[in-house]
């Protein structure tokens, strides 16, 4: 039966797929926003290698044909011709660009634009600038941009997880002015412009920037050009989530040329420095600390250099172009110079903050921040891994950290987006990388190259989506890539079992972490595989396509009983050997029997506490396990599995100094200490703890967000005397703050309901309460 199903399956999902390339190709820049604008350059295009070349090899011939590209500041100047009625800018600079009008910069932005697959799709930005018009001495204007390389352009110099260039930076501008006499005007990127090498000597996304504030280079022509991939480039309004500085961190000095943020960040810093022109400082910024010194481990040769102009008053700069993740920083200054100020500036995205949650115990209090951090450390305009030596759109992070994501921020934006990056990363034959936008593809046969825990993420990201804010437009534009991929890994599996990819990345077993020990990859894969067609069973069925709807159900039916005959060990280990990843994932997926349900919980509460509550699994498995013991009802379980901080995990974390999420339980001090992917519990302190979660109903969803009808069903559980959790969803706020006495022999459930909505309130006592929009409270 499989391999009728699977044949099947192949001809719906190729017919289509011609149909959605056409779609993007036939997209067009806005004519009105770019009205006869040029591509402009300093330098013609050199080598291209894109997709870029992966570290491993960054040192071969090809890579080191790598021209690396002055930085280029564009200059164009006109006069004002009336009274301004209003005036937009629309700008995409490759690969990252500032804008000044009359040296105000335009924009409160860091990192524009957005970073994507530059040979599929490009992004733009649309800026009001009525008022800096408005406020133009002698009706003079002076336009100036500077570019730097972004991922677009990667230079060899430095640390560089991989090398690569998409061509030489360059600009794409308009700017259109409406006076008040009727009359308008516009300003276009053109043959008219003259460009020069900027003050940024040298940048690099992965190694840092060097900016001589005393270099005057000199005017030139442009060079109009045009990116390697005219025809096939989207070119298209950056939407959603921008990248600005959050929030300013002082600095404490702890000895000569050392000082410490006391936060693990993604961000830069801003000095005032004073002294004679041409001298310079240097500042390097560490994660780690060891025997007194910073310690680069995960951002080797990275530093931010400034060279003074030698202003009597001192002067004042912050990197434009390159960031990292940092808490300390060496200073190293020439003889003569005097530094007067150091500030740490973290950068993040400007999406709202949407969820609030606090409780009676301190230590999950820190846990919630940890994990914090480390979200808005890696949001940028993809989601990173890490803000250091990565800064990847790793894909397993998105499925597995979407609702902890969600119940933090405004996530709605960006999860299209991702889902975007991925549709233009997918290969001809359906699969879909590791990493999203793929900018470097991974050697065949290392694992990293596609791995179905990872690619689940091009299915799940856009369901989740449409739950939680109910829009459906991912999933309507990308299902039949969506079939395509699944139809890759039919193709991938033997008789309905996948056996390739990394599996439980980073697990907790005898040796380092890494690729799965404790789990088999065919089980945490298949199980995915199997996750998957029943979300695109459900897929199927929103959108009306009952032939597809059946085809995806008959193919979870099949692989689910394959799946049980392979891995079903009996009473005991229930499946495989009873590791928590496996078993947790079983549970969730709904792999398990009616008849084995009970069997496999029972397994999995029993290896927790065989290990004294300390946790196993890793990347993929951790957030499984949180959710099966949660829906079982077993919170008590998740409390004291995180309250431990003799073993590996976030207490543990924290007990060795970590102030963000670290990439290993163990908190390594040779990989990232400040990485996104481990973030689970996030998920269970709002939804577990705090009590607050939507109720995906049994039928379709139509146009709402599944948050039309909320569960409040708080588990109260160890020490915890009190929790208060809020989150604004699509439909209004709801918050939820219940009080129990220290004895557990009662306590008040407090909860506000926002309009268009309804809820099921679960109290303690067994008691099941429907109420309607508004506030209410309840004794137990």
């Amino acid at each position: 039966m499989l391999k009728r199903f699977f044949s099947t399956l192949t001809v719906v999902s190729c017919i289509g797929v011609g149909q959605a390339f056409a779609t993007v190709i036939s997209d067009k820049i806005h004519a009105m926003d770019f009205s006869n604008a040029k591509w402009i350059a300093m330098d013609p295009d050199s080598t291209i290698l894109f997709p870029h070349i992966h570290l491993l090899n960054a040192k071969s011939q090809e890579a080191r044909s790598l021209k690396v590209y002055a930085m280029p500041t564009f200059y164009k100047s006109f006069n004002i011709d009336g009274k301004v009625r209003k005036a937009r800018a629309y700008i995409c600079g490759m690969g990252q660009y500032e804008l000044f009008i009359n040296k105000d910069k335009v924009g409160e932005y860091f990192l524009t634009p957005g970073w994507t697959k530059y040979d599929k799709e490009m992004l733009y930005n649309e800026f009001d600038v009525t008022d800096l018009l408005r406020k133009t001495a002698k009706k003079h204007v002076d336009i100036k941009v500077m570019l730097g390389g972004g991922m677009y352009d990667i230079p060899i110099k430095g640390y560089h997880k991989m090398a690569g260039s998409c061509g030489a930076p360059k600009l794409l501008f308009c700017l259109h002015i409406e006076y008040k006499d009727g009359k308008t005007r516009t300003i276009v990127s053109d043959e008219s412009w003259t460009a020069e090498e900027s003050p940024v000597r040298y940048s690099s996304i992965y190694a840092g920037e060097w900016h001589d504030a005393g270099f005057n280079g000199k005017k030139e022509p442009v060079v109009v050009t045009k990116p390697k991939w005219p025809a096939a480039s989207l070119i298209k309004q950056q939407a959603g989530t921008f990248v600005k500085v959050n929030m300013e961190l002082p600095f404490q000095k702890l000895s000569s040329g050392l000082y410490d943020m006391r936060q693990n960040c993604s961000g830069i810093v801003r000095i005032k420095v004073k002294g004679e022109k041409g001298r310079s400082i240097v500042l390097r910024p560490a994660e780690i600390l060891k025997n007194g010194s910073i310690y680069q481990k995960c951002m080797p040769q990275y530093e931010w250099k400034y060279t003074l102009k030698g202003d009597k008053g001192g002067e004042t700069w912050q990197p434009q172009f390159s960031y990292t993740g940092f808490r300390y920083v060496e200073v190293e200054a020439e003889e003569g110079v005097e530094l007067m100020e150091l500030t740490g500036l973290h950068t993040t995205t400007d999406a709202p903050e949407v969820g609030t949650f606090e409780c009676s115990d301190t230590l999950f209090n820190k846990i919630h921040t940890l994990i914090d951090w480390a979200v808005r450390s890696n949001i940028v305009s993809i989601t990173t891994d890490c803000p250091t030596r990565e800064k990847l759109g790793w894909q397993e992070q998105n499925h597995l950290m979407a609702y902890s994501m969600m119940y933090r921020y405004d996530m709605h934006a960006l999860m299209n987006k991702i889902a975007d990056d991925m549709a233009a990363s997918q290969h001809a034959n359906g699969a879909i990388p590791t990493i999203a936008p793929e900018y470097t593809m991974f050697e065949p046969g290392s694992g990293f190259e596609d791995t179905p825990e990872w690619g689940a993420s091009f299915i799940l990201c856009p369901w989740y989506t449409y739950l939680w804010y109910g829009d459906d437009s991912a999933i309507r534009k990308h299902y039949v890539r969506m079939k395509k991929y699944i139809n890759y890994l039919v193709g991938r599996s033997e008789n309905g079992i996948l056996s390739y990819g990394l599996g439980d990345w980073f697990d907790m077993g005898p040796n380092r972490p890494g690729k799965a020990q404790l789990t088999s990859v065919a089980l945490s894969a298949t199980a995915m595989f199997y996750y998957e067609l029943t979300v695109m069973e459900k897929v199927a069925f929103h959108l009306g396509k009952d032939v597809d709807r059946r085809y995806f159900s008959g193919l979870a039916d099949d692989v689910k009983k394959v799946f049980n005959e392979k891995f079903y060990t009996g009473p005991d280990k229930v499946y495989e050997n009873g590791s928590q990843t496996g078993l947790a994932m079983v549970l969730y997926t709904g792999l398990v029997t009616d008849s084995t349900r009970l069997q496999t919980l029972d397994a999995l509460v029993r290896d927790i506490e065989s290990r004294d509550y300390a946790l196993t699994a890793g990347d993929v498995g951790f957030r499984y396990v949180v959710q099966a013991l949660q829906q079982n009802g077993r919170s008590d379980v998740i409390y004291k599995m995180n309250v431990n901080d003799k073993v590996p995990g976030y207490a543990y974390q924290m007990k060795k100094g970590a102030t963000s999420l670290t990439e290993s339980w163990q908190a390594y001090d040779n990989v990232s200490n400040n990485h996104l992917m481990l973030g689970h519990l996030m998920e269970w302190l709002y939804s577990g703890l705090g009590g607050i979660m939507f109720k995906e109903p049994a039928n379709d969803l139509g146009k709402e967000s599944a948050w039309k009808h909320i569960v409040i069903a708080p588990q109260m559980v160890g020490d915890i005397t009190w929790a208060k959790t809020s989150l604004n969803t699509p439909n209004g706020k709801v918050s939820c703050h219940w009080t129990r006495n220290t004895a557990n022999t009662g306590g008040k459930i407090d909860v506000c309901i926002p309009d268009n909505s309804d809820a099921e309130i679960h109290l303690p006592d067994g008691r099941i309460v429907l109420v309607k929009p508004g506030s209410h409270s309840f004794s137990f």
